[in-house]
């Protein structure tokens, strides 16, 4: 027997695509899912029903800023959702850093001492480095406190921490 469209259903389709699952919708309107996604697909409707909506972008959101900071592992139990979603919606959707990272210039003087500094702390305009530095001439690095070091071997390193920006690793 035939699935007789009318506004009640076209209505409860339109609302609910997207939302409930296609099998969801059928039994809503007591008919089979074929017939529903053929209506969908000349209503130009998508059926897909996302992992995550709104809603649970926000509770994702809370429980990773909340004060006992869960892991993502506690975070997808708790919400439901799959490991890979939560990543997804943090690092992602809300634009989170996964690690925290920090910029040296490392370099050792004509005395022979190594030293690592954090790059903001180098006055670049000053100091004048060329990119590649050759390692045995000695250049004049200042620092933003007006010290001043003969330098060579100058290196740009980073360091990922361990560390979730400002939360601990778990």
């Amino acid at each position: 027997m035939a699935f007789i469209w009318n506004e009640e259903s076209l209505a409860i389709l339109r609302t609910n695509a997207g939302i409930l699952t296609t099998q969801q919708i059928a039994q809503m309107l007591n008919t089979n899912i074929t017939v529903v996604r053929n209506m969908a697909y000349r209503l130009k409707l998508s059926l897909r029903v996302s992992a995550y909506n709104q809603k649970r972008i926000e509770q994702v959101r809370k429980l990773y800023e909340s004060a006992e900071a869960p892991g993502l592992k506690e975070i997808a139990s708790r919400t439901g959702l799959s490991l890979s979603t939560v990543q997804y919606i943090i690092y992602v959707k809300l634009k989170s850093q996964l690690y925290a990272t920090c910029e040296y210039v490392t370099f050792e003087t004509e005395n022979a001492v190594h030293y690592r500094v954090q790059k903001e702390l180098v006055d670049i305009e000053r100091s004048k480095l060329p990119v590649p530095a050759d390692k045995k001439r000695l250049y004049k690095l200042y620092l933003r406190d007006g010290t001043f070091y003969c330098a060579r071997n100058i290196r740009h390193e980073v360091f990922i921490s361990e560390q979730f920006a400002g939360r601990q690793a778990r």
